[in-house]
């Protein structure tokens, strides 16, 4: 699948200048950018997919002096890979097991772009197991427990990507 897009969020808040300390709803950001993922399946046991979205966001309507410059927490470029793999015959019949990667790159970290939010890239992984009409599964994200930065607001407000994730999941098909 792809898509190509061209669009425009209106009234985004901006400093109110009669009022500094407030802000008014006239400001403009516009998108433009694609997005493509394909889906794969390479064999009968394995799945493949892979995505990527570049994303040219701009302020281009604003009072505070920032037309022109990069909204924060919208990273230009995504990517990720995900290889999927399922045992189909035998005495393990039933048993997949995936892994894939995601990047995201750096952000702006302010509205002024003084500084970026680090780039970061991170590994996930799964294995389930599908018995009659129920499944076990395990999904890790974050599989190493990378530390990262995954958005800024201002220098001093940023956040902490999430830690290694275990899920845990039984569920029942009817």
């Amino acid at each position: 699948t792809a898509a190509v897009y061209d669009l425009r969020r209106q009234n985004v808040a901006t400093t109110d200048p009669a009022h500094p300390n407030f802000q008014i709803q006239i400001g403009e950001v516009a998108s433009r950018g694609f997005e493509f993922e394909a889906v794969a399946s390479l064999t009968s046991n394995l799945n493949l997919t892979a995505a990527y979205a570049y994303n040219d966001a701009r302020a281009t309507r604003s009072n505070d002096g920032d037309a022109g410059k990069r909204p924060v927490t919208t990273p230009p470029h995504l990517a990720s890979l995900w290889a999927d793999y399922t045992i189909r015959e035998g005495a393990l019949n039933g048993l997949g097991f995936g892994g894939g990667v995601r990047y995201v790159s750096a952000s702006a970290g302010d509205w002024d772009n003084t500084f970026d939010a680090p780039a970061y890239t991170v590994v996930d992984a799964m294995a389930r197991y599908d018995i009659d009409n129920w499944r076990f599964s395990v999904n890790v994200s974050n599989l190493f427990d990378n530390q990262y930065v995954a958005a800024c607001l201002v220098l001093a407000q940023c956040n902490v990507g999430r830690v290694r994730t275990v899920i845990v999941r039984v569920s029942y098909c009817w």
